[in-house]
Parts: C-alpha cells; structure tokens; sequence
C-alpha cells in the first residue's frame, strides 16, 4: 500500500494574479480553504501518511501554514528557495524525503472530488480494467510516427486509406469470431469516448424496443473507467445512475442484472 506523495507547492502563480500577488497560490481559497488543505485531506483519506511539500514561493508562507494544520500526517519540506526546479527537477530534489518506495504525486492547486470511485483508494484493488496498463508507449509511438499514419488527414480520399482500413476490419473480423459478438467499433478514441458510444448505442436499442425511460440503472463495477458515473447525462440514457460498488470479492456481475438496468459497462 502506497503512503507516501510529493505535493507540489512551488510554482509561482502568475495565471491566479492579483490573487498570488501576496500568498501562494497552493494558499487561494475555494469553498472556503485553502487549495493545498484540500489536496491534503484527500491525501489522508486515501491513507497517505507522509507527504513530501516543496516551497519557493513566499516559501515562508507556506511551511508556516503547513505547521498550523494537524493533519496526522508527517510533513517534510523540500526547499527549493535558491532555484524553481518545476516538477521533475522538484521530484529529483526530493528524491531523498521521498524514499525508495513508490508514491503519489500530486499538485496542490488542483482540486478533485472522488465519485462512486476513490481515486487513491483504488490502489488497494486490482486494476485490470485500466488503459494504462494496456498501452505500450514504445510500440504505440513506432506505430504512430510511420508517415502513412502520422501524416493521414481525416479528409483524404478513402482510396487512399485502404492499408489502414484493412487493418481496421481485420482486427473486427478477429474481435468477432473471439467474443461471438457481431460488430467492433472503432471510432472511439479512448476510454471515455468509448464509454459514452456505449452509452448512445444502449439508448437507441432501449429506443427501438420502445423501453427508453423503462429502466435507469447502470451497473459497474469498481474496476472500470472512472468517467461511467458521469456518462448517462451527457449521453441521455437514463435519469439517473445507480452505481452498484462491486468488489471482486462479490458474486458476478450478471447476478446483480435486474428489470431496472439499462446496461453493464
């Protein structure tokens, strides 16, 4: 389990001006606190319990803030007063307070709000529904840089695009005949896209049979794409979205699937 983060806290703030013209920009407030005590609080929900801070800017501000703020964490301060060294100069610097293990990195003017999924917590989990874990950066850039694929424009004549549409409809063919299904698509351009599309086709099957606004669950697991929570607005399919938190440890899916689901993604 992962519990320690980098917590970047340096940078100057120039887009927030005049609001960083005398605090940080990890110390401008949203809701009412602090930008930094909100990325430190979900560091500590996600079980983190050291976090490595570097400073530069009113450098004394921040590490002022930070010792008024019992968060039950350890706090150690990388101090990169003499030079900004942005973020991988930053983590390099750190290396020391950081330790061997792995960790977090995460920026103290972002904030995030974790949905049905913690964003930290899934580390706990397997993750074998990520794309992460299926992209080959050094095959996936060769592949890309070939000038028959870097340099396609999207309005190009299709006669002149029939190497790659083969290779498009062979991997269909081959996708069919492993999974039984009758069709791939691959317009999606990633896992987001590819959600929302699945989301649009179960709309117009659920139109078809005349049962669109009949059903208004989608069911997910703990696994699957963090954008799903937010898919059926924007794609129209259901008034809202039940997400049923399944680990791996509870009966399959397809024992979950009742009259009111709309889907399984």
């Amino acid at each position: 389990m992962i519990d320690t983060a980098m917590l970047m806290a340096a940078g100057l703030g120039k887009r927030m001006r005049p609001l960083t013209a005398t605090r940080p920009k990890p110390l401008v407030k949203v809701a009412g606190k602090p930008l930094m005590d909100h990325a430190l609080d979900r560091l500590a929900a996600g079980g983190i319990r050291k976090v490595v801070v570097n400073v530069h800017y009113l450098a004394d501000t921040v590490e002022a803030h930070l010792r008024a703020q019992p968060n039950g964490m350890e706090v150690l301060i990388s101090d990169e007063r003499a030079k900004l060294l942005e973020t991988g100069g930053g983590l390099i610097h750190a290396r020391h307070l950081l330790g061997d293990q792995p960790f977090f990195c995460a920026n103290s003017d972002n904030l995030w709000i974790d949905g049905p999924q913690e964003t930290l917590g899934m580390m706990g989990i397997s993750l074998f529904g990520t794309c992460t874990m299926k992209y080959n950066s050094r095959l996936s850039e060769a592949i890309a840089a070939r000038p028959e694929i870097a340099e396609m424009h999207p309005l190009q004549d299709e006669e002149t695009l029939q190497g790659i549409l083969k290779i498009i409809h062979d991997f269909d063919l081959i996708l069919r005949e492993l999974s039984g299904m009758d069709q791939f698509v691959f317009q999606p351009a990633g896992g987001a896209d590819a959600a929302y599309t699945h989301a649009c086709v179960t709309r117009a099957w659920l139109a078809a049979r005349g049962e669109l606004g009949k059903r208004d669950e989608i069911i997910t697991s703990l696994q699957a794409h963090p954008c799903n929570p937010a898919i059926p607005i924007p794609a129209h399919s259901v008034p809202k979205n039940a997400m049923n938190r399944m680990p791996e440890a509870t009966p399959p899916i397809c024992a979950r699937v009742t009259i009111d689901e709309v889907c399984v993604m």
